[in-house]
């Protein structure tokens, strides 16, 4: 039986609404996109929460930037900007930001961790274990047992070439090499390493290890970690906690990254490190005087130094998870949780956000709206655009938005959350492709917080 022309209609009116409303899941909706530009003003709202439908655009947008880094984000094992001859992906020009590629790979091993805790998926583990076999390789191709290089990577790969001749400047008197470059030592010959590494290597490192240590349970893994951790502890302990790559470029530890490292090996390796504990505690009592008494020098969203914040998270995610004192825990909670009820609470930093829900197990309807809405709003893929908002926000100044923009409106960087989040413009039309770290490391880290639920699959 032949339906009317108005059935039709009316059937084809449904399915088109339906397709729109399945279509608009993915982005912010105006109530959503309200109640984000409240945080960022520091005042009051509601937030409305997400949809189903949402909350499986979300997943899928984070399994979409892992699966993508995994195939080409990780030439060597760690972590790359990448530089394409255009945006069709067709030939690879250039990498950029090697010099950055413990950093990221060690928050690229915290999300496996995260995943692997939820899922334990054979394809994780071994995504874990050659993550790991990459930072192995990081400790021990300098000759410095326990020296974390910032990248090592073949010399004979013509796009790595063109990087590591750079790296530093021109070195005049080895040819073909930067100043930070240097030739692998036995049994890693063939490689080249990049020196002249500083606290945000180890910063972005014991992130990795610690969460692979407190999430993971499975014993080769555990067995790895900790083989790690006594390798960099023991160069750390005999180096008095500088980072020395043996030539000229030493870095003093500070205050605030101090205890971290201590802790990690006291609490992995407490057998190799019994001595150390003394230091921990004395470090540790400093760290949380100044803490309480001076905050932790967080920098505001107009700040181009921006980054030193996340490096001041993870190293509280490291203390307030290992640490196995109450009342040393609960400061360190309290540290964490006034910084993100402060100073960072109008960034809409969705990194931020998942680390204070995670090791707080606070219920905050703010840190619970920036996390779900600033993921919500994630670009879809990450390439290098010129971005220019002046003359259409409320400005602070000549480069600077008044207030936080979404996650979406900001020029794309490498790790968006290390970024300034009022950074009005900039970028470039170059074909730029960076990793999607920033999207799936926040997505598994508000899983396990319980902060979002299972997408589906």
């Amino acid at each position: 039986m032949l339906r009317s022309s108005k059935s039709i209609a009316r059937m084809l009116a449904l399915a088109l609404l339906t397709f729109c409303s399945f279509a608009g899941a993915e982005s912010l909706s105006p109530e959503q996109e309200s109640a984000l530009r409240d945080i960022a003003r520091g005042e009051a709202t509601v937030w409305p929460g997400l949809s189903p439908e949402q909350i499986l655009a979300i997943q899928e947008k984070a399994e979409s930037h892992f699966v993508r880094y995994q195939r080409q984000h990780l030439p060597h094992g760690l972590n790359a900007d990448l530089i394409w001859t255009d945006r069709g992906r067709a030939q690879l020009a250039e990498y950029k930001g090697l010099g950055d590629g413990a950093i990221w790979t060690g928050h690229y091993l915290a999300s496996l961790a995260f995943r692997y805790h939820l899922d334990p998926a054979p394809s994780t583990r071994d995504a874990i274990l050659e993550t790991l076999d990459a930072i192995d390789r990081l400790t021990l191709v300098s000759g410095r047992e326990g020296y974390i290089a910032r990248y090592a990577g073949p010399a004979d790969d013509p796009v790595y070439a063109e990087y590591y001749r750079q790296s530093g400047g021109t070195d005049w008197f080895r040819p073909g090499l930067g100043r930070n470059a240097y030739r692998g030592t036995s049994p890693y010959d063939d490689f080249v390493w990049l020196g002249d590494s500083s606290r945000d290597v180890y910063d972005g490192i014991q992130f990795g290890l610690a969460a692979l240590w407190i999430y993971v349970e499975d014993e080769e893994v555990r067995a790895r970690v900790k083989a790690i951790v006594r390798r960099v502890g023991r160069r750390l302990e005999n180096d008095s906690f500088v980072i020395w790559d043996g030539g000229f470029n030493i870095t003093l530890p500070s205050l605030y990254s101090y205890p971290v490292w201590p802790l990690l090996m006291v609490s992995v390796c407490p057998e190799d490190f019994s001595s150390v504990r003394f230091n921990y505690q004395v470090g540790s009592f400093l760290y949380r005087v100044c803490a309480r008494y001076w905050g932790l020098n967080i920098r505001t969203e107009h700040d181009r130094q921006y980054y030193p914040n996340n490096l001041n998270l993870i190293r509280l995610f490291t203390l307030c998870q290992l640490e196995d004192c109450p009342e040393r825990k609960a400061e360190y909670q309290d540290i964490l949780r006034n910084a993100c009820h402060g100073e960072l609470s109008n960034h809409l930093n969705a990194h931020f956000a998942a680390i204070y829900l995670l090791c707080t197990g606070d219920d905050d309807p703010g840190a619970v709206a920036t996390l779900q809405g600033s993921l919500l709003d994630f670009p879809e893929e990450k390439w290098e655009m010129p971005v220019d908002h002046r003359g259409e926000v409320e400005m602070l100044d000549a480069d600077y938005a008044r207030y936080a923009l979404l996650p979406s409106e900001r020029p794309m960087r490498d790790f968006l959350w290390q970024r300034p989040p009022a950074l009005a413009h900039g970028g470039s039309g170059e074909p730029i492709e960076y990793p999607g770290i920033d999207m799936f490391l926040p997505y598994w880290m508000a899983r396990v917080a319980g902060v979002l639920p299972n997408g589906g699959f």
